[in-house]
């Protein structure tokens, strides 16, 4: 699939829906607000493309194992998926943040934050070591609740419980899901999973609010809702035991950032609440994942985050332990020349479809290398690509942020192909993001595309238009929200700009406004409706009630026939009056 004719289809369609829906009845104004719908300024913004990077790995599981860090089991519970989402003998092998969260939580015994990106395999930096724990304390007897994930919506509790559950499987651990959702008893709850893809649970999981209340898993996911709810409620007093007696170790909060204002005011106090109950003040180990925090001004971001959570958590964290992610580096062998003239059309990039012919003809354009058929291999592909400067140009654009398109081939033309037309710079820029996912170069000891870029569109629905009031038929009209006309500024006038809302049957515009006491006519938006004073829309113009007459059914009928009469009471104030 060619993203950017996905994405030209998208905005295609969408400006047609435009174009049918909206009636503009001025042509000065349908002319300007259909040319900025063209050139994608007023509907959309020119994409924005970054490269999703990849994670540094560190250390493997097998040598945590080796060296105590980690029970022997995890090796059997944390493996890889397939391509089709089932569970392998493979073990999987971390990421250098996941090693050295593992190593923070367990070798340091102390309060981490993760502060990585999406997909970037935050649950098993604190899965994994905690998973482990629970496998040694269950080894020597510890029964109850030891963990307790909460996050702030059932549906990233749901998701991480299906995988986590499934890993457990015959690993002799339990895991229970306690939300508002979660059934009362077992019978329920097993009627749930005949609906659901599943038909019976792993032997992990404690399916129901009985089973969870009378046999405590050794894991427990819920919502910070729910959790308030696990401290008060009678049913739920054995979850936590008091006087000292829960055998609880690990907290984890998910997304602690959006643990802010009074909410999270209220999730400290209940953490305080809980640590309270089980008597585990000082050893309560806290476990907290976050967005990825950017420095900003003289501020240290890790120390920002650190503080946030020992406010959150009442608990010291030290900024050391807060983790974030490592980047892969691309090693960049020296560029071969680009050939003189740009060889590619848009006809090479029109239905692109991964297939090897199609491959082979654009590298072939863009680099000017003749490739052979039994040789136009992904790996082949990518050892040429490599060299390729629009390729490497690419990797040292994208790698750490995203860039507009329009900036992003303006930029290649001024440092690549000063000589050439923007049309030509783009055509090659798509060449290359499109061929850089298909070749294959030895990352992180086993052959992955190049790189995988990511497309960023931004659609919205339109902006609210405005205009002064000096020229009806040709209004200066702006879209940025001016307050005070700037094209009479030019003339070094001062005149407000009123909103405009069209007629949607006929496209006649008005302007949004209010008079007030004084007879004083100042702006008005749409939504707002308490200014004092009388709310009205206008148009400049006389009108003329029989060549726009109201409606029929404002009217009254004559009393003894069909013959409509004078405008109904409550439809007076709505009927066009000159001022």
């Amino acid at each position: 699939m060619n993203p950017f004719e996905t994405l030209q289809y998208m905005q295609e369609q969408y400006k047609t829906y435009v174009y049918t829906f909206q009636k503009i009845k001025n042509p000065h104004i349908r002319r300007w607000i259909f040319d900025r719908i063209d050139n994608g300024s007023l509907l959309w913004r020119a994409p924005h493309v970054q490269l999703n990077q990849r994670f540094t790995h560190g250390e493997t599981l097998q040598e945590m194992v080796s060296s105590e860090l980690l029970h022997p089991n995890v090796l059997k519970i944390f493996t890889r998926r397939d391509s089709a989402g089932k569970l392998t003998d493979k073990v999987i092998n971390p990421y250098q943040h996941q090693s050295q969260s593992i190593e923070s939580i367990l070798a340091k015994n102390a309060n981490t934050v993760i502060t990585t990106g999406t997909s970037s395999g935050k649950s098993f930096c604190f899965g994994i070591p905690i998973v482990s724990e629970c496998l040694k304390m269950k080894n020597a007897g510890i029964k109850g609740i030891k963990a307790v994930f909460v996050y702030p919506m059932n549906a990233l509790a749901n998701s991480q419980y299906e995988d986590f559950s499934e890993r457990l499987n015959k690993s002799g651990l339990k895991i229970g899901l306690y939300t508002g959702d979660t059934p009362t008893g077992r019978e329920e709850a097993l009627k749930n999973f005949t609906a659901s893809n599943r038909s019976l649970p792993y032997d992990s999981e404690v399916i129901s609010r009985t089973d969870i209340q009378e046999n405590p898993p050794d894991i427990l996911m819920t919502n910070y809702v729910m959790l308030d709810l696990l401290l008060t409620r009678f049913n739920d007093r054995n979850l936590f035991p008091e006087e000292g007696t829960s055998p609880l170790k690990f907290l984890v909060l998910d997304e602690v950032h959006t643990y802010s204002g009074k909410k999270g005011a209220d999730v400290a106090a209940l953490i305080r609440r809980l640590k309270e109950r089980t008597q585990t003040q000082g050893s309560l180990r806290c476990i907290a994942t976050s967005a990825t925090i950017e420095k900003t001004g003289d501020e240290d971001a890790n120390q920002v985050i650190a503080s946030f959570a020992q406010d959150l958590f009442g608990e010291p964290f030290d900024p050391t332990n807060v983790i974030s992610e490592t980047y892969l580096s691309i090693p960049l062998p020296e560029p071969d020349p680009l050939p003189d003239e740009i060889r590619l059309t848009d006809k090479h990039l029109e239905g692109f479809d991964n297939s090897p012919n199609k491959i082979r003809a654009i590298v072939e354009a863009l680099t000017g290398n003749t490739i052979v058929p039994e040789e136009s291999t992904p790996e082949k592909i990518g050892s040429i690509l490599l060299k390729n400067r629009t390729i490497q140009f690419l990797i040292q654009k994208l790698s750490d942020q995203s860039v507009s398109i329009t900036d992003l081939i303006n930029e290649y033309q001024a440092v690549i192909r000063s000589n050439k037309t923007l049309g030509e710079c783009r055509i090659e820029i798509f060449a290359a993001l499109l061929t850089g996912t298909q070749g294959k170069i030895i990352l992180n000891d086993e052959y992955q595309p190049i790189f995988v870029p990511k497309l960023h569109t931004f659609f919205s629905q339109g902006r609210e238009i405005s205009s002064c009031l000096s020229s009806p038929e040709s209004p200066h009209l702006n879209d940025r929200g001016d307050a005070l006309c700037d094209t009479c500024a030019q003339e070094q006038k001062q005149r407000a700009t009123f909103p405009l809302v069209f007629c949607r049957s006929c496209g006649q515009e008005f302007y949004g406004a209010t008079i007030k006491e004084d007879s004083t006519v100042i702006p008005r938006d749409m939504d707002v409706i308490d200014l004092d004073g009388q709310n009205l829309y206008f148009y400049t113009g006389l009108y003329d009630e029989g060549k726009i007459p109201i409606p029929d059914d404002w009217r009254e009928k004559k009393r003894g026939s069909q013959e409509l009469g004078k405008c109904k009471r409550e439809y007076e104030p709505h009927v066009p009056e000159h001022k």
